[in-house]
């Protein structure tokens, strides 16, 4: 039975099956992609005894598999620099921070707290994804924040 005997149920069917086992195989790929990028990150975390990070998952650099970004939180020295630049930066006439000089202070940030991956695989991403570098250093600000502790109401 060819295309022209199917109905297009049938034929919307086949499509879907075809989509869905490619997405089972992208998958499967992602998820060894993660376990091999976790085999690197894993022995640098307990090296720098680093209990505290997060990651950011970004899909891909050009193109291929997801790639993990580790952050760990600013220390103390890193968020004391980033909020006297901020406080020195530039202000406009209603005496706001210009948002350049503010997101260039989150940025510095960002690569003075990445973890994994390596300099220059982290380059490639921030050039394929330049608001990634601001958002990594937002990470590490509020990593570096103490934990909330909720309590009950009496």
């Amino acid at each position: 039975m060819d295309n022209s005997e199917k109905t297009v149920s049938e034929q919307l069917e086949e499509a879907n099956e075809r989509l869905n086992a490619r997405r089972e195989e992208y998958r499967k790929l992602c998820q060894a992609q993660e376990l091999a990028d976790l085999k690197v990150y894993d022995p640098i975390l307990e090296k720098e005894n680093i209990t505290k990070f997060s990651r950011l998952i970004l899909p891909h650099i050009t193109e291929g598999l997801p790639i993990t970004l580790v952050i760990k939180p600013a220390t103390p020295d890193m968020l004391r620099r980033y909020r006297t630049r901020v406080a020195k930066a530039k202000r406009n006439k209603y005496d706001q921070i210009d948002p350049a000089e503010s997101i260039a202070a989150v940025e510095e940030l960002a690569s003075k707290c990445v973890v994994f991956p390596d300099k220059d695989v982290l380059a490639r991403i921030f050039d394929e994804y330049p608001t990634a570098k601001a958002d990594t250093g937002v990470l590490a600000i509020k990593l570096a924040q103490p934990n909330e502790v909720e309590e009950g109401k009496d």
